[in-house]
């Protein structure tokens, strides 16, 4: 494309194309920038501190005005390069037109010289200001966002970078489309010119027989199909033109935090914050008002109600269990487990240890809401299902409100070794329980106002901190008889 401008331009002319040029490189890149300056300044707005967004922000709003000030004169250089290609080819024509022998001109020729000197100009004289800048964008603008990237957040850096062949192929495959289309339209559009014009100039023998335009078989095909080639066009075109901008939207999608795929995520706060207000929302408890809860991308009241049981599972801190035995009440969540599944979800919850415990172990008889256990008890036979089920999601809202001590360390191990292969989210009060998740999700009334690991939060000395630090005066505390 490029190529094409340097050699109708030549060498003395090229100067304002190379002006074009680097304009549009550069508001390309400024564009690519700015994108990539979007990951710190919604990592502030998020974080712990957003007051620390105004360095990014002001840096993005000063690269923002730089492109625009960029993109504004390469819009207008490009029309006055596409001006400029066009007296060029233009007066070529005309210098070749002086050198060709009269009898070159049949009706054929003239049709298509009179294409080529209007409809293919105006095209070729347009591809500095609708082509040349989308060709650099698209190139430019992906690579400096990669690279960029890399330097604010390494993992959005990598799911660009292994998204690039995606969008590429789609691309490439899009364009190839929408080319061979166009190719086809063209041609039909030059066959309907050369109908047009040998109708017209055969008027004295069309009418001597009385032919009119809708008797005349030759340009009503012609007239047919160009129309057919317009409907393929936008038919089968518009898969193509659609194509790009859905699979660049589902890149970002994937960038996109609500919570990460697999890992631990803690959601913290006072109580009334919201919290198991959020896990209702999760598992479809309670319909949004506002906004959405999504699960892969996907409004969760647009999931089935099998399927989104089938990826979610839900641990509350008011338990219920029904009347019969311990393992029919684990069996509820998956009714064909064999009996090293339910081993390993018994070890992972902890329930193992109260089998071990009572007499008849599996078989014994919970009573009507589990009245015949304790409430740890009661609390691990109910986590046990959970674990059995396998969802890929696991909420646990206060799920180890009533284990001592050391059976909820012995529990906040298992929830460890399940956040390799599960999205968790956990919601405690007892902050020794999300020591350890990959980030805390601090919530008061009804907002996140911070986000972190511990150490990040424990550090930036907010409301996490200042629980953190309650929790750890009291920690050690007991309670002795007076003495006398």
């Amino acid at each position: 494309m490029e190529v094409v401008c340097y050699r109708v331009l030549g060498p003395e002319g090229s100067r304002p194309l190379n002006r074009l040029v680097l304009l549009q490189s550069g508001a390309a890149v400024l564009q690519g920038v700015a994108f990539a300056l979007l990951v710190p300044v919604l990592k502030a707005l998020l974080g712990t501190d957003p007051g620390d967004v105004w360095p990014w922000l002001a840096a993005f709003t000063g690269c923002v005005l730089a492109y625009a000030a960029l993109q504004g004169a390469a819009v207008s250089g490009g029309f006055t390069v596409g001006s400029q290609l066009s007296r060029v080819l233009h007066r070529r024509m005309a210098d070749q037109a002086l050198r060709l022998p009269l009898g070159w001109f049949t009706a054929g020729r003239t049709a298509e010289f009179s294409r080529l000197a209007g409809q293919n100009v105006i095209q070729v004289m347009s591809t500095p200001a609708h082509l040349l800048r989308p060709f650099l964008t698209s190139v430019l603008t992906p690579v400096t966002l990669v690279v960029a990237t890399f330097f604010f957040d390494v993992r959005t850096a990598l799911v660009l970078l292994a998204c690039v062949p995606v969008l590429f192929a789609v691309q490439q495959a899009s364009t190839a489309l929408m080319r061979r289309l166009a190719l086809g339209r063209d041609a039909a559009i030059g066959e309907s010119a050369d109908r047009v014009l040998e109708y017209t100039r055969n008027q004295p023998v069309l009418r001597a027989f009385g032919r009119t335009a809708e008797g005349y078989g030759a340009l009503d095909d012609a007239l047919v199909a160009e129309a057919r080639a317009d409907r393929r066009l936008i038919v089968r075109g518009l898969p193509g033109l659609v194509s790009f901008t859905f699979a660049t939207r589902l890149v970002f999608a994937l960038l996109r935090a609500r919570l990460p795929e697999r890992g631990m995520t803690a959601l913290v706060g006072p109580s009334g914050a919201g919290k198991t207000t959020v896990a209702a929302l999760i598992a479809r408890f309670r319909d949004a008002t506002e906004g959405a809860v999504r699960v892969g991308g996907v409004d969760v009241r647009e999931i089935a109600a099998d399927d989104l049981a089938a990826h979610v599972s839900l641990v509350f801190q008011d338990v219920y269990l029904f009347d019969g035995t311990i393992e029919e009440n684990v069996r509820i969540a998956a009714p064909d487990a064999g009996p090293q599944e339910l081993a390993e979800a018994a070890a992972l919850s902890g329930l193992d240890r109260v089998i071990e415990e009572l007499p008849d172990g599996w078989d014994t008889k919970v009573g009507e809401g589990g009245a015949r256990l304790s409430g740890g008890q009661r609390q691990r036979v109910s986590i046990a299902p959970a674990l059995l089920e396998d969802a890929p999601i696991l909420v646990l809202d206060e799920a180890t409100a009533a284990l001592d001590q050391e059976n909820e360390a012995l529990f906040a191990e298992a929830v460890r070794t399940l956040a390799e292969r599960k999205t968790l989210l956990v919601i405690a009060h007892r902050l020794s329980t999300v020591v350890h998740a990959d980030q805390i999700l601090v919530l008061e009334d009804g907002e996140i106002t911070e986000r972190g690991t511990h150490d990040e939060l424990v550090t930036a000395g907010g409301t996490y901190a200042s629980f953190w630090e309650r929790r750890s005066r009291a920690h050690g505390w007991r309670l002795e008889a007076a003495r006398s």
